[in-house]
């Protein structure tokens, strides 16, 4: 019984660990990609407005190569891994929402500004 028990510990204890590293390498990421500043409501905005833009058949979906336009960025392998950040079901598409929500947990913005996005 105790044995079991320090089997299920660890097992949840390494599932908080990975989650714990994940954290920091989306945060290392986003940081890389904004360069340390975090990301300003107005350039979310943009962003936003770009995505639209580059949707031309209003799907609300954008593969890896509109990513990289929308956010005016060349291919790279950053820009590989912050598609995959936001790709989340690895279906090589992201979804507006989805984007734009995950954006804004990295902006520079102030809590009750973010609501208003």
């Amino acid at each position: 019984e105790e044995v079991k028990r320090r089997g299920i510990i660890q097992d949840e204890t390494e599932e908080v660990d990975q989650a714990a590293v994940k954290r920091t390498q989306r945060l290392a990421l986003m940081s890389e990609f904004s360069g340390g500043r975090g990301l300003a409501p107005a350039y979310i905005k943009q962003v936003f407005q770009k995505f639209q833009e580059v949707d031309a058949d209003d799907s609300g979906l954008i593969d890896y190569v509109e990513f990289c336009q929308v956010l005016e960025q060349e291919d790279s392998p950053m820009m590989r891994r912050l598609f995959q950040l936001f790709d989340k079901d690895d279906s090589g598409e992201i979804e507006l929402k989805e984007f734009i929500v995950g954006l804004t947990n990295y902006t520079s913005a102030a809590p009750e500004d973010k609501l208003a996005f």
